[in-house]
């Protein structure tokens, strides 16, 4: 009997990127859009798992190959993508680990700064957690807010209005 290998040869890889939009109409379908930091990613993955498909099953007409291969991309991507945010979730950056609104009075020597640092703490305790973490990361420690959004799996938009939420949100309390 014949042996299915699962290499992936010349001939299949050619088909595959010559079917490249089929790979990114998958990735699509998947909810992975070009301004996600690992679309790129998802497209190459595509592309191989197209390639292993044609060799896989040689004996399909090209328009079930394009079917099969279109739900397989799908199915791989959504997987992949459940699977970063288990691990997002499971490695998430707490901002009860390592933060502690005391080590902000500790620091106060005199009266003056001590109800700053309590009023620092109020409003604090008045922000979500992303908004706590863009203002403890990015305006304390002058993290970038591509870094945190890496780091959180969090897309670049929503770091951006929960950057200027955090804003408005101090301006407001500064000012009252």
């Amino acid at each position: 009997m014949n042996e299915i290998t699962n290499e992936i040869t010349q001939v299949s890889f050619t088909k595959a990127i010559n079917n490249i939009r089929l790979v990114y109409g998958a990735v699509k379908a998947a909810g992975i859009l070009p301004h996600n930091n690992d679309y790129e990613d998802f497209v190459q993955e595509g592309l191989i798992t197209y390639a292993l498909m044609i060799v896989a099953n040689p004996r399909l007409t090209k328009a079930e190959m394009d079917k099969l291969a279109f739900r397989k991309i799908v199915w791989q991507s959504i997987d992949t993508l459940r699977r970063q945010k288990f691990l997002a979730e499971k490695t998430s950056y707490s901002l009860d680990d390592g933060f502690d609104h005391e080590e902000l009075t500790e620091n106060a020597a005199d009266s003056d700064k001590m109800v700053i640092c309590m009023e620092a703490n109020e409003a604090i305790d008045g922000l979500n957690n992303v908004e706590q973490l863009i203002l403890k990361e990015h305006f304390l420690r002058g993290k970038s807010l591509k870094d945190l959004a890496k780091e959180c799996d969090i897309s670049i938009q929503t770091i951006y209005r929960a950057q200027k939420r955090t804003r408005q949100y101090l301006r407001q309390y500064i000012t009252v």
